[in-house]
């Protein structure tokens, strides 16, 4: 299978910058879809919460669970209003966890985005990685055909 240069991005990003991603099985208040995990970036460890309605998370595929954490950055920064995000991301305003992790996000995000050297963008364009087409596809099947 041909690698996609979105592809190829995502794998160099988790090469130069040392990223680990692990889901821990937990989520984040009533939400099933979004879940935890931890993002390793160099020596640093940050608890993150991840929207995974297909379950694309995983140790055995790091491109796409990569993906989906610079995604969940990008709705973050694009939202910068806690209510705007709620609304969004479909979260009860009033849960106040989802309130202190939002609140938390003001510090972490700067992090990450510092030592990718702001390289945080998600390398998928919208349309493919919200309708799973093009270059997503290939991210997807990316620990199906990796040797």
């Amino acid at each position: 299978m041909e690698t996609t240069s979105e592809l190829e991005s995502l794998l160099e990003k988790i090469n130069r910058f040392r990223i680990v991603i692990t889901p821990t099985g937990k989520y984040l208040s009533q939400y099933d879809d979004y879940k935890e995990v931890t993002f390793r970036i160099f020596n640093n460890k940050y608890t993150l919460y991840i929207y995974d309605e297909y379950n694309d998370l995983s140790t055995e595929n790091p491109p796409m669970s990569l993906l989906l954490v610079l995604w969940e950055l990008e709705s973050y920064v694009e939202n910068d209003d806690y209510l705007t995000w709620c609304d969004d991301c479909m979260f009860d305003p009033a849960d106040m966890t989802v309130r202190n992790y939002h609140m938390g996000l003001r510090t972490v995000y700067p992090e990450i985005k510092q030592l990718m050297n702001d390289n945080v963008e998600p390398d998928v364009s919208s349309f493919d990685f919200h309708f799973g087409a093009g270059a997503t596809s290939q991210v997807r099947a990316y620990k199906a055909n990796k040797s």
